[in-house]
């Protein structure tokens, strides 16, 4: 991994990695996406954030509610088809 950077959360794909990553890009946490795998594009992906900063992220990530469909958008960029009413 980078050093001085601590991995916050990792995942099987790339996207939801990188859709984690610009979540705390937009509260101006500095973050990288790093694969571990022996190929580019295979093993697991983890998100990466400055050490000084790790505990501020994952509070960041604590309070951030995220619906079903909202990750089904950050994934596919289709509406999601969550629970919730689009009548609300």
């Amino acid at each position: 991994m980078i050093k001085g950077w601590q991995s916050i959360e990792w995942f099987d794909d790339e996207g939801s990695a990188q859709a984690l990553a610009g979540r705390l890009r937009i509260d101006g946490v500095p973050v990288a996406v790093k694969s571990d795998g022996p190929v580019p594009g295979v093993g697991a992906f983890h998100v990466l954030v400055p050490e000084d900063l790790a505990q501020r992220a994952r509070s960041l990530l604590a309070q951030a509610a995220v619906t079903d469909a909202e990750l089904d958008w950050l994934a596919t960029g289709e509406p999601g088809s969550g629970d919730e009413s689009e009548d609300r």
